[in-house]
């Protein structure tokens, strides 16, 4: 946690076999409020797998609790690169 507190920005990416990369250059911040948390796990909670996510399988003091943390990301830029970007021969696509 600390290390958002020194600087609130980090990268994600998303990488398939046939190597198409999505990098999102975003801005972190925990959420500390209860009342997010607690709909975020219930959003989550509601769906059909693979998306969907029982939280308090792991956590079961519940979104109140001290363990578990929420993440808000905040993207201010989407980069997607595949084979022949890889090779030079044309330029990522990169939003703004």
């Amino acid at each position: 946690m600390r290390h958002l507190a020194y600087s609130p920005y980090l990268s994600c990416s998303c990488w398939e076999p046939g190597h198409e990369v999505a990098v999102a250059d975003c801005r972190g911040e925990w959420i500390a409020d209860v009342a997010t948390r607690q709909r975020v796990w219930e959003l989550y909670r509601g769906e059909p797998a693979p998306l969907g996510y029982d939280f308090w399988s792991v956590f079961p003091d519940g979104p109140a609790g001290e363990s578990p943390s929420l993440l808000r990301l905040t993207p201010y830029r989407l980069r997607l690169t595949d084979v022949e970007t890889l090779s030079g021969r044309k330029d990522p696509l990169a939003w703004p």
